[in-house]
């Protein structure tokens, strides 16, 4: 598996990441994800629990987070759960919380607000390593969340139709 996969669901994020930064100074816009960029994206499928480092490779940095997948019924219906890091959090750490439930079969699952399984198979993370720039986590993720929802099938459950 490559995030390959998923490129248009980040390539969606940015779009939206785009928008966030027209009411940024300079100094604090945020940059794009990147497929190549392994600090940002990481492909979990099949790795063991026990391999992950998740505060390392996702920073013990606030900021929002993607759980990228694909219906357990269907592997053609991609979707993505964004969440946030903030209020004393980070970004390893919430992640750590979604997928240790399956850590004994390193297939990594979650549900949509339909209750539908989706299998888990890369994470992607917006740090905001700016101690002045924690506060910004639970606005971005609303933002990408609102814009997005239209776009990109969220297992969230925001604005989706079903």
């Amino acid at each position: 598996m490559t995030i390959a996969k998923y490129e248009n669901i980040l390539s969606q994020i940015n779009v939206d990441i785009d928008k966030f930064n027209n009411f940024l100074v300079e100094e604090f816009k945020i940059p794009h994800l990147q497929a190549s960029n392994p600090e940002g994206v990481s492909v979990i499928a099949n790795i063991p629990w026990d391999s992950h480092d998740w505060g390392r490779t996702f920073g013990g940095y606030p900021g929002v987070y993607l759980l990228c997948g694909y219906q357990e019924t269907d592997p053609s219906r991609l979707g993505v759960y964004i969440g946030k890091a903030s209020m004393g959090k980070n970004i390893g750490n919430r992640i750590w919380s979604h997928l240790q439930h399956h850590r004994s079969t390193a297939i990594y699952k979650a549900n949509d607000s339909l209750g539908e399984t989706f299998i888990i198979e890369a994470v992607a993370a917006i740090a905001l390593y700016d101690p002045r720039m924690r506060a910004l986590a639970p606005a971005l993720e609303e933002f990408i969340i609102c814009d997005v929802r239209d776009r990109v099938y969220l297992l969230n459950g925001v604005g989706n139709s079903g």
